[in-house]
């Protein structure tokens, strides 16, 4: 999302529509199934990256919603972003690390 804002501050629109092509069906999926943050935790657990555990009276994602979010996070190519697939646990680690600065960066962009 970061990429694709400063595509658009840059005024590269080609690469940003490229960019809403890709994600736009795992934005749509991330509000399929259940209400906020069900689905994107479930995303996360299934990219090896968090758990899916969320408390009641939210109930984690049923299977059919499940499987319908593994298919568009292979799709898109964001298991790859996850720790599916790692050989290494510290190309886990270092990923995770990587999204959680990711996400301080954003937030402080965004707080700026």
């Amino acid at each position: 999302m970061a990429d694709m804002c400063d595509a658009a501050f840059a005024a590269d629109w080609d690469t940003v529509r490229r960019m809403h092509e890709r994600w736009l069906p795992l934005m749509k999926a991330n509000f399929l199934g259940g209400p906020n943050p069900v689905p994107v935790k479930a995303a996360l657990s299934l990219m090896g990256l968090s758990t899916d555990m969320v408390r009641l009276p939210l109930l984690p994602l049923e299977e059919a919603f499940r499987a319908r979010l593994r298919l568009v996070l292979e799709t898109t190519g964001a298991m790859e972003f996850g720790a599916s697939g790692a050989t290494q646990p510290s190309t886990v680690e270092a990923r995770r690390s990587a999204v959680q600065t990711d996400i301080a960066r954003a937030t402080a962009t965004a707080h700026a």
